[in-house]
């Protein structure tokens, strides 16, 4: 059997709408690779619809388990040297894995490339999120410090990573996550690919659609928040050249979320819940801030928020909504 040089793994649960143009875009791709899709349980017609792809595109029809999960079934499935994800809402470049094979030397374990956002229905919403004109490498721990920092880039799908380095290491997506998934295999991955260099290319390799469903965001509630334990068990096994990068970097993230919980419409059943998801979150920062001061990062704006939501987040918060009129 033929073995493929990419394998671009592609989970859908009712996509229906977007499927083709997904698919299309993977199979456009001029150079040797296998397409394998999850259909997740879906309940629309995806099921239906992948039914023509057949003899094109490898399809596993499961059960509804979640991203993660079908994630994980892809890399187990796959056959190539090298793994890209896509998300079924979004698309690929034309040569996409062409840029991404032009950089795939010996030493080099992962390539992250620039991307385009679109609204659902295809309008351009942001020029495209991407470097510096002339290419960049970086050494995998340097470009970890990067990812998580300066650009904040903690998505796998606009990047392409090795089989080898993930099979060999047991790296997976952690299916208790429902957020920050991404975020802990990308940072596991490169911490298993140390002495590696990461390319950091200007070239549109992934195109983001947003989705109709994203603009609705969801109550917060404790399961959201899972993310946390499995954070501070990372934390153990970092360097401690990417330690600061990694405290700054679950600070923002708590602001983030204990600012929507403190501007969120919430009805008298909702406040309980997010009282504890608000303390939680409190810990969590406040954790993080004392080991940050240790060997704070330079950034004296930055630096002086942080000490401003320790001491108070609704004072920041209402500080915040100042600076945003």
């Amino acid at each position: 059997m033929h073995t493929p040089l990419f394998s671009i793994i592609i989970p859908m649960y009712n996509a229906e709408s977007s499927l083709d143009k997904c698919i299309s875009s993977a199979l456009r791709q001029n150079v040797s690779k296998e397409v394998i899709v999850i259909n997740d349980g879906s309940t629309d017609n995806t099921k239906e619809l992948l039914k023509k792809y057949d003899g094109l595109v490898e399809v596993i029809n499961n059960d509804n388990h979640g991203v993660s999960y079908s994630r994980n079934l892809g890399i187990k499935t796959a056959r190539g040297e090298f793994i890209c994800f896509l998300d079924s809402d979004d698309f690929l470049s034309d040569n996409s894995l062409e840029i991404y094979q032009g950089f795939m030397k010996s030493n080099v374990c992962m390539v992250v490339g620039a991307s385009q956002h679109y609204t659902y229905d295809l309008k351009k919403i942001t020029e495209k999120k991407g470097y510096k004109k002339n290419d960049e490498f970086l050494e995998s721990s340097l470009a970890l410090n990067r990812l998580i920092y300066k650009d904040r880039k903690f998505g796998v799908c606009d990047k392409v990573f090795r089989v080898e380095i993930i099979k060999n290491n047991d790296i997976h997506f952690e299916k208790g996550l429902s957020n920050f998934e991404d975020f802990c295999f990308l940072t596991e991955y490169l911490k298993k690919s140390f002495g590696n260099e990461v390319v950091f290319t200007n070239e549109v390799v992934y195109n983001y659609v947003e989705s109709k469903f994203s603009l609705t965001r969801s109550t917060l509630n404790m399961n959201q928040l899972a993310f946390m334990p499995f954070l501070s068990r990372m934390e153990r096994t970092l360097a401690d050249k990417n330690l600061p990068y990694f405290y700054y970097n679950n600070m923002i993230i708590s602001m983030d979320y204990m600012l929507r919980v403190m501007n969120c419409d919430s009805t008298a059943e909702d406040k309980k819940a997010l009282k504890g998801c608000y303390k939680s979150l409190n810990g969590f920062y406040k954790e993080n801030f004392f080991k940050y001061l240790k060997k704070p990062l330079p950034g004296f704006k930055k630096n002086t928020q942080f000490f401003i939501f320790l001491l108070s987040p609704r004072v920041f918060n209402i500080i915040k909504g100042r600076g945003d009129d």
